[in-house]
This record gives C-alpha cells, sequence and structure tokens, in this order.
C-alpha cells in the first residue's frame, strides 16, 4: 500500500509481533476505510481456530465472547470466518442495499447489534491458500454503510495483511521451543471440565 512501508505487504522488515501488527493493519486500514469498531486475529489454518486478537472500538464481555465461539463454529452461518475462507472470500459486507438491522442473521443480532453497531463487514486474509488471520469492521450509524470503493481496497489489503501474519507466525514459530513428541489429546467433560490430557497436550 503506498507511503506504508512493508508493514502490510508481506516483507514485514519491522520484525512486528502478531498483536502489534494487527493494531498496525487497523490503523492503516481505518485511515482509507473509517470504522467505529473493528477486531483482528490470526487462526490456525488447519482449524481456523484464533491464536490471538486485536479488539478496538468495544470491548466484549466473557458471555459475548463465549457466544461468538458458539455462532462461528456451531452451524452453518454463510457468513463465518471458516465460509468465507472455503469459499475464497476476502470480504464480505452487507453493502447497504438491506440495512444491516433488517437482516436477520444469528450473530450479527445477537451479538453485533447488541453492542451498538449497525454494519459489519467480515475479512479473510488468506495467503498461498490458507487463512492466517481474520477480522471485523463495524459501524454505529444506520446509514453509513460500506461502499464498494472501500470493499475493492479491503480486497487488496487482505491479502496483503495474509502474507504479513503468516510471516509474523513463522518467525515466531521458528525462534520458539522443539514441538512436543506424542499425540496432543485433551478429554474435556459436558460441563467443561478437563478430565484426561497428554504429556504433549499438557506442554502445549
Amino acid at each position: 500500500l503506498p507511503g506504508q512501508g512493508n508493514v502490510i505487504s508481506g516483507n514485514d522488515d519491522e520484525g512486528l509481533d502478531l498483536l502489534s501488527l494487527h493494531s498496525r493493519a487497523l490503523e492503516i486500514v481505518g485511515s482509507v476505510v473509517p470504522f467505529d469498531g473493528a477486531c483482528v486475529g490470526a487462526v490456525d489454518p488447519d482449524t481456523m481456530l484464533l491464536t490471538s486478537g486485536v479488539t478496538v472500538g468495544f470491548t466484549p464481555s466473557d458471555a459475548e465472547n463465549d457466544r461468538f465461539v458458539e455462532i462461528e463454529f456451531g452451524g452453518d452461518d454463510q457468513g463465518s470466518f471458516a465460509s468465507l475462507a472455503a469459499r475464497g472470500v476476502p470480504v464480505l459486507t452487507d453493502g447497504g442495499d438491506v440495512p444491516a438491522y433488517a437482516r436477520r442473521d444469528v450473530r450479527f443480532n445477537e451479538l453485533t447489534r447488541l453492542i451498538g453497531f449497525r454494519h459489519e463487514t467480515r475479512l479473510a486474509f488468506t495467503a498461498d491458500g490458507g487463512c492466517w488471520a481474520v477480522g471485523d469492521l463495524y459501524r454505529a450509524d444506520s446509514a453509513d454503510h460500506f461502499e464498494r470503493r472501500e470493499t475493492e481496497f479491503l480486497e487488496l489489503a487482505a491479502g496483503r495483511i495474509g502474507l504479513a501474519t503468516r510471516t509474523a507466525v513463522r518467525r515466531a514459530a521458528s525462534g520458539s521451543a522443539p514441538s512436543p513428541v506424542g499425540a496432543t489429546v485433551l478429554l474435556v467433560a459436558d460441563d467443561g471440565r478437563v478430565v484426561g490430557i497428554s504429556e504433549a497436550a499438557r506442554t502445549w
């Protein structure tokens, strides 16, 4: 992106860690596509589970975080991050043709509207076929939808943020201790208690 160095170009010479990288990426994106709230997190490409997170403009409660996970991973939501990555859709926005508050999306109506936002754009940051990070941009004014020119910019930025995230993840992994040997197994009871754990899982 012109004038922004290598921060989200995939050539991250500054050696930023994930949280710093994503915080900086949000600053750059926000200078072109203003938002009232946003969140970005790295994900494991194999499972799509979040491994980090940066949130701007709002603070979700523990209950809201739990419900987000239930909705994101517990159903057939075509707007889920996993669905976007599988379909090769880097940016999904409500577009403004139908007001966001009129949509019947469970996640949007149960969470996004309740924390005060009326428009949402979801992002899947991919590189070479793998999804390395995901994010949401929010706007509070029901009349202030995301425009096509903004979506086009986000599509450009998504690939570069994906490359930069992959670089940061691999750099961090190369400097870490060797991975544990053996099966990583965690047994969880219906009430959420951990009732069994292998040595490799304990090390992780």
